[in-house]
């Protein structure tokens, strides 16, 4: 994934939809980041995956 970018003045700067910086995926699509969301989501995953675990070292 690349970050958009835009240049103006000379200066580079990423380009944004709303507050979330637009990535370029391998394919070309074009996408919106949500930071929060995501870390959201991986401290969910981390946490079910803990859960899981200490359930099968308890048994």
């Amino acid at each position: 994934m690349k970050l958009k970018t835009v240049t103006i003045d000379g200066k580079v700067y990423a380009e944004v939809d709303g507050d979330k910086p637009i990535y370029i995926h391998d394919d070309g699509k074009e996408m919106p980041h949500d930071a929060p969301h995501s870390v959201a989501t991986i401290a969910r995953l981390n946490n079910e995956a803990k859960t899981h675990r200490e359930a099968k070292e308890a048994a």
